[in-house]
């Protein structure tokens, strides 16, 4: 399984299996812990009625977080929601269970048009200071999300925001504001990003990062080996609050972001997650690989066809059937990944790119 920010020694073995980790990512862990520290101590906000604004996406993550959070009472919490184009209808139906059952204050927006049109810019470039960059497109969405969010959160003079990365998604989660600013702005231009966040966004390019709002991480607080997707799953649906599985709360951009990092980086979308699963021994080794051989064969060489035969669509079911072991033993879970993979072509037309527009004339 390749990656760009991965590599094997002799013997075959990964960094990531090795137990090494880039300097880069455990200052930023620091930083990311520094920051929630700050947050947990902060007594209540003086300016404005809330102490923070919480990020809610429909996923397993952000509901349980915020469960434990209105739980614990500590903070006054207005939850937001900003409805991506291609959000999964699951997550829809989660948000709505939760703003049912627990007592939050919430908030939704939505700019279908004008952020497709960043999605679509999105996957049209990888500027080479973004890490990782096989997650390029889905980094770029999220950051223009929270840039919303920030912008939305100093209009009530909030001062945290809350972004539920799960611990091995907080070490590759850009902190910085002001990077996310330059970053954005290098990927899809300050044309569309004003159209799309207004005169805000042309004020954001002049502030330090101690002068916005500041982005917390509370997945940091909890150690790593404590974190179990599927317990959390189970405790909320006990609770009414989640239904489905996260294969099924993810965006339907789900294929385009896979064809992407096997066509310009060899290696798939979830690889770091992936590996790390293997190291902890919830996946065996060789059937990672194998799951990558087929995926990949299936990105590059099948679902970019225009028409699939029988036998097209017995690997598309195969992988999805394999995709979808490594969460679920849900057969509606491969379902769901098979009808994703076979409708590529049509999810990249929806966001306005022909497909095989996402494989970059030079890799960055």
């Amino acid at each position: 399984m390749g990656h760009p920010d991965i590599s094997f020694d002799g013997t075959g073995t990964c960094t990531i299996c090795q137990g090494k980790i880039d300097d880069r990512y455990l200052n930023q862990y620091r930083s990311v812990k520094k920051t929630y520290e700050a947050f947990a101590r902060e007594p209540p906000n003086p300016l404005g009625s809330y102490d923070c604004l919480f990020m809610l996406s429909g996923g397993k993550d952000s509901i349980w977080m915020l469960d434990r959070m209105l739980s614990e009472g500590k903070k006054r919490i207005l939850a937001y929601t900003y409805n991506q184009p291609f959000e999964s209808d699951k997550a829809v139906e989660n948000i709505e269970l939760v703003l049912d059952r627990l007592p939050v204050h919430h908030v939704r927006f939505s700019d279908k048009v004008r952020h497709t049109k960043v999605l679509a810019q999105a996957f049209a470039k990888a500027p080479p200071r973004v890490l990782p960059k096989e997650k390029l497109p889905c980094m770029l969405c999220n950051m223009s999300m929270k840039i919303h969010a920030l912008l939305f959160a100093a209009q009530l003079r909030i001062r945290y925001v809350v972004f539920c990365a799960d611990p091995v998604q907080i070490v590759s989660s850009e902190i910085s504001v002001r990077t996310m600013v330059e970053t954005l702005e290098e990927s899809v231009g300050l044309e569309l990003l004003t159209e799309l966040f207004g005169e805000a966004f042309t004020a954001l390019r002049g502030k330090a990062d101690d002068e916005l709002p500041r982005l917390v991480f509370p997945y940091v607080a909890l150690p790593v080996r404590l974190y179990d997707p599927d317990r959390i799953c189970r405790e909320l649906k006990d609770k009414g609050l989640y239904q489905a599985n996260p294969v099924e709360t993810h965006c339907s951009l789900f294929p385009l972001l896979n064809y992407y990092s096997y066509a310009n980086y060899d290696c798939h979308f979830y690889a770091r997650e992936i590996a790390n699963r293997v190291r902890n021994g919830e996946i065996p080794r060789q059937v990672a690989l194998d799951l990558d051989q087929e995926f990949r064969h299936v990105m590059l060489r099948v679902v970019g066809k225009a028409i699939l035969n029988e036998e097209d669509r017995a690997s598309v079911k195969r992988v999805s059937t394999l995709l979808a072991s490594l969460f679920t033993e849900s057969e509606r879970t491969a379902d769901h990944l098979f009808d994703m993979l076979v409708s590529s072509r049509h999810i990249a037309s929806d966001l306005g790119i022909a497909l095989e527009a996402l494989q970059l004339a030079t890799r960055s």
